[in-house]
């Protein structure tokens, strides 16, 4: 099956996979294995790729860690400005 890509689309390898999520190896396959995380296309016998724009779409999908139990910040992260001028 002949996979389209669109111009401007890139085919990336492991190392800028993990560079971009901030994942490890083994989390990413775990993700895809779960069907949590897209699928690689094959390039070759030992090797694959993913799409940059299916990855960055994932990556959109993601929910921003901002904040811990009860909406405080997390450990090092100052309150979003709108809480800090609110008072809470």
């Amino acid at each position: 099956m002949a996979i389209e890509i669109e111009d401007g689309d890139r085919v990336l390898r492991l190392p800028e996979i993990l560079a971009l999520t901030g994942l490890s190896r083994a989390s990413i396959y775990n993700l895809i294995g779960a069907g949590t995380f897209p699928v690689p296309l094959k390039l070759g016998p030992q090797a694959v790729g993913w799409l940059q724009s299916e990855v960055r779409g994932w990556l959109a999908t993601r929910e921003r860690s901002v904040s811990g139990p009860g909406g405080r910040p997390l450990k090092g992260q100052r309150a979003p400005v709108e809480r800090r001028l609110a008072g809470v």
